[in-house]
């Protein structure tokens, strides 16, 4: 059985419904099926910090398996201790899986 949000907007589909109103209404209804991410620092769980955090967090986990300053690598040296550290723990056996 199809959804009534399913039904309006294959009537949309088929210019079945002109409505503005009606696809605002619909379109709000499906913006509101997900919420937003926060991105304001000074809100609390905003994305931002959380990027921040968890970003810090892994380049934690790349030192301890390393001996590398993770605050000098370029991007490839990163990527390339990323592959290093999954080869030599394939079954996920040192601190921290990545």
């Amino acid at each position: 059985m199809k959804s009534k949000l399913t039904l309006e907007l294959d009537g949309i589909i088929d210019n079945k419904l002109k409505n503005d109103e009606k696809l605002n209404s619909i379109e709000k209804r499906i913006l509101e099926i997900f919420p937003t991410n926060i991105w304001n620092i000074n809100i609390e769980n905003n994305m931002e910090v959380f990027m921040e955090v968890d970003f810090r967090k892994f380049l934690f986990s790349v030192s301890e398996h390393t001996n590398k300053d993770v605050e000098c690598l370029s991007v490839f040296d990163f990527y390339a201790l990323i592959d290093h550290i999954k080869e030599k723990y394939p079954d996920g056996r040192g601190n921290s899986k990545i």
